[in-house]
């Protein structure tokens, strides 16, 4: 706060998906209602090169948003620990008594994949730096949900996430309740909103409007009022309960899981200050465009985005909608090739090296985790190549083993650290990058640790 009051200039470097994206705008409009300047750049993950180039940005203060707790020893031999400021949720990794201004509530007891995200805890910090700043509640909302932290019943968010989410709405920012939650509630036709969702992915359905169509048509449901499409906000409780059965029925038939049709109900959250109608009106919609953002490489427009920009809302819509057919296509490549995926007892292994990107890892292994596709009683685990050429593996909990006594980002670190990489992460969500020609031991060091965790 005095070094904002002071005009210091401030580098922050902040996570690219769209808890990140939150967090890092919401330094930023702090900063900037302190008319303290400074440079934001969003990166895919820490290492010493890129602190090395970072570095060379004039700058005073220097501020992790939302990564660096697990990276500690990297920051500390690159950095002054005076001047760098540590906000984050991830485990902390390293000696965290060496940074006078590290910022985390793993440190106090809070599970940072579920009880707060990165956003949320850059906002306690952003009201204590303005206690007006409360407005900015609506993007550590954004971000928990970008951060999938609704991982409860009902798909609530809990813990700090729901405080926060209570004075939202006590301010008037947002409104919470429960309906479907397909992409685009209030914003798209039916069979577009239904084609759109993909978290949870729904096979046969997502990506393909025209069996969409013809699913809404045989629940009864009509398309259209007048010349105007219906959105699912213009859904009768008797129309839902029909097409949730439809959408039941789909799966069934085509011998899926019905994890997903069960996941398709339960809380939403509108932001109230966004024009009804458009892609930032919904909570998870908004979320969703700051990943599409931060994963196609338009990491400025996300940050626009979250600092007030509307007149780019066309462009960001236009991103969205390359990332959702990105990663739907890419869902549908994992589910038919079945040659990019093997098991082993305790791992599921998507080898996608040759044909995902590596910025959609995270997305493409959070959606497998709750698409129902692959064995729940087994880690998930996909595998990229870095833009270094270097093994990316993204790694997530399934259902069944979220009660388990398996810390994913433990596995990683310790698995990776033996195999000249670098990784950590939440206890249900972690990834790892390993030199390529060591990915095979990782691997197999992987199924160890698992295999040590659970007494197997």
């Amino acid at each position: 706060m005095e070094k904002a009051e002071e005009s210091s200039t401030f580098l922050i470097l902040t996570h690219f998906d769209a808890d990140g994206l939150a967090a890092g705008s919401i330094l930023a409009a702090s900063l900037i209602r302190l008319n303290a300047p400074f440079h934001i750049r969003a990166v895919n993950d820490l290492n010493e090169k890129l602190i090395e180039d970072a570095l060379k940005i004039r700058h005073e203060i220097l501020v992790f948003s939302e990564l660096g707790s697990g990276y500690l020893d990297v920051i500390e031999n690159k950095c002054s620990t005076g001047k760098t400021v540590i906000i984050d949720h991830h485990p902390v990794v390293g000696r965290a008594d060496k940074f006078p201004y590290h910022i985390n509530p793993c440190s106090y007891g809070f599970d940072g994949s579920k009880d707060i995200s990165g956003a949320g805890v850059m906002y306690l910090v952003a009201k204590e730096m303005r206690g007006d700043n409360t407005d900015l509640s609506v993007l550590a909302v954004v971000g928990a949900l970008g951060d999938t932290q609704d991982r409860n019943e009902r798909r609530r968010l809990d813990g700090l996430n729901a405080l926060i989410v209570e004075e939202a709405s006590n301010s008037g920012f947002l409104k919470e309740g429960i309906d479907l939650i397909l992409f685009g509630r209030e914003t798209r036709p039916l069979h577009k909103a239904l084609a759109s969702t993909t978290s949870p992915f729904l096979p046969g359905l997502s990506g393909r409007e025209d069996r969409c169509l013809s699913l809404l048509s045989s629940a009864n449901i009509d398309l259209k009022k007048g010349d105007r499409w219906r959105t699912v906000s213009d859904l009768t409780d008797e129309e839902k309960r029909r097409l949730i059965s439809r959408i039941v029925e789909h799966l069934s038939a085509e011998g899926r899981e019905l994890e997903a049709a069960r996941s398709l109900i339960g809380s939403v959250y509108t932001l109230l200050r966004e024009e009804p109608g458009t892609i930032l009106r919904d909570g998870r919609e908004y979320a969703t465009a700051l990943n599409a953002c931060g994963r196609m490489g338009k990491h400025g427009l996300g940050i626009s985005a979250c600092l007030g920009d509307r007149e780019s809302i066309l462009q960001v819509e236009d991103v969205l909608k390359e990332y959702r057919a990105t990663l739907a296509g890419y869902m549908e490549l994992i589910i038919e090739n079945r040659s990019l995926t093997r098991e082993t007892k305790h791992m599921v292994v998507v080898r996608g090296e040759n044909s995902i990107d590596e910025r959609m890892s995270g997305a493409v292994s959070s959606m497998l985790s709750i698409s129902g596709h692959h064995d729940k009683s087994k880690v998930l685990l996909v595998v990229t190549r870095a833009e270094d050429g270097s093994a990316k593996v993204s790694a997530r909990i399934r259902e069944n083993l979220k009660n388990s006594p398996i810390d994913l980002g433990k596995v990683m670190y310790e698995a990776s650290a033996r195999n000249d990489g670098i990784g950590g992460g939440h206890k249900v969500a972690a990834g790892a990058k390993v030199p390529i020609e060591k990915l095979e031991p990782f691997l197999k060091d992987v199924e160890d640790e698992l295999a040590r965790c659970l007494g197997k």
